[in-house]
């Protein structure tokens, strides 16, 4: 009689995404054998939350401890599905953040999702950065980007459309663009849904939000 040890990968995967959310049980699961072990890293790496900040002691951190692993083992890097990542530099640390970020985006060759929190800063000092990220993993696959951050410029916003196969941007702050500035929608790219929230006067003030959404 075949064991549960034994089962096709194909049957395994699906027991196992029943566990997808739960990470603890994966990281338990993956201890009962070999195949176990493969199917399970590769649901925990599907969707990660982390945060890009070093730690103050200097000791390992989670996103340390990732870039490690797509260095040991780059094969895994197409099990990365979706990140979500946070920050809470201050705005003098934001080209350290951002050196961190992209460190780890030019080994995410699979990347569908990217989520970045209020903290997270893509200044116009980070653009070469931006660039050189592309150049070594164009992020062929990423179809959805969120940036949550309310200093968002114009013209990083024009450097975004450059993502190949970007289907859906959201901005959950922009400044409302000078009356000079080129249309960056007559550029050609792949953008299908745009949302946009403008904001004037206090970014952090909620009344100072506008929501427009477009679909082009």
């Amino acid at each position: 009689m075949a064991t549960i040890t034994q089962l096709p990968a194909e049957l395994l995967q699906q027991l196992l995404q029943n566990f997808e959310d739960d990470k603890a049980t994966l990281c338990h699961m993956s201890l009962v054998s070999p195949l176990f072990a493969t199917v399970a890293q590769e649901l925990l790496l599907r969707h990660l939350e982390l945060s890009v900040d070093p730690d103050p002691d200097g000791l390992e951190t989670s996103f340390d401890q990732l870039v490690k692993l797509l260095d040991e083992k780059p094969q895994l890097s197409t099990h990365v599905q979706s990140l979500t990542i946070s920050s809470e530099h201050a705005w003098n640390q934001a080209l350290k953040a951002m050196t961190r970020l992209f460190n780890l985006l030019s080994r995410v060759t699979s990347l569908r999702s990217l989520d970045l929190n209020h903290e997270l800063v893509l200044s116009e000092d980070g653009l070469p950065l931006f660039h050189s990220c592309l150049d070594t993993n164009p992020l062929a696959r990423l179809s959805k980007l969120r940036l949550r951050n309310p200093f968002i410029r114009w013209s990083i916003f024009t450097e975004l459309l450059q993502i190949p196969n970007l289907d859906t941007l959201v901005l959950d702050h922009l400044p409302v663009p000078p009356l000079t500035f080129p249309n960056p929608l007559n550029r050609v790219c792949s953008l299908r849904i745009l949302e946009v929230g403008y904001w004037r006067g206090q970014p952090n003030s909620p009344q100072a939000i506008v929501r427009d959404d477009h679909q082009t």
